[in-house]
């Protein structure tokens, strides 16, 4: 088994250009799970109490102020299930402009597929959200649908860039403001107490391990004539 393993890793990295994405996404999607899982644990055992989430919320209050309440009510319409589509079909409409064809099935597919799985988790677990709101939000809490989708989102954009565009200062430009980007909408649902802490953590967790799942076996995929 150790000779097969070491085979088709050697055999992978001479046809894959691309080959650190394979192992990178292996390894993000291993890391994810386990933490993934891990709050999901502990979620059941204390039956959704966290203290990180009382001492979150109590320190949004602490500094709340007219600037930050308006700064991310802003911010967090980006997040919102009509932002994230209008964006989406401006990503895919660029890619089949490209002739890229299959990318864009891809992106599309990946989005929509972790909308679907933040769905069935919310459903699931039917966590309701903190009592002191302050904008109105419908619907389950946990995870939070807006951290899962913004972080599929960007991961999904640095991966396409990271493979088409050459130009690397761009690229680390480009992947540095869709980090941010998601970190900024998962901080503004907390912030407006719409979430709690652990909502956030817990869609980024689920995110980053289906968009990793995800980017491997397109990796497979894409050169399955290596299998």
């Amino acid at each position: 088994m150790k000779i097969t393993i070491e085979t088709f890793i050697k055999d992978y990295k001479e046809k894959d250009d691309n080959w650190k994405w394979f192992f990178t996404a292996i390894v993000m999607g291993i890391v994810s799970i386990i933490l993934f899982i891990t709050l999901i644990i502990n979620y059941i055992n204390k039956e959704g109490k966290f203290l990180i989430d009382v001492k979150a919320i109590n320190y949004v209050k602490s500094i709340e102020n007219n600037f930050l309440d308006n700064f991310f009510k802003f911010i967090t319409n980006f997040g919102d299930p009509l932002s994230i589509i209008i964006m989406t079909v401006i990503v895919v409409a660029f890619l089949f402009t490209k002739t890229m064809k299959k990318e864009a099935i891809f992106f599309l597919s990946n989005i929509v597929g972790v909308w679907l799985f933040n769905e069935l988790l919310k459903h699931t677990f039917k966590r309701t959200r903190p009592i002191e709101k302050i904008i109105i939000a419908k619907g389950y809490s946990f995870p939070s649908g807006h951290s899962m989708a913004c972080m599929a989102f960007s991961i999904m954009i640095i991966y396409l860039i990271f493979l088409y565009v050459k130009n690397l200062k761009l690229v680390y430009i480009i992947s540095i403001l869709a980090l941010l980007f998601s970190i900024i909408i998962g901080v503004s649902r907390i912030y407006l107490r719409v979430h709690f802490f652990t909502d956030v953590l817990t869609g980024w967790f689920a995110s980053v391990f289906w968009v990793s799942i995800n980017i491997a076996a397109h990796r497979i995929y894409c050169y399955k004539n290596i299998m």
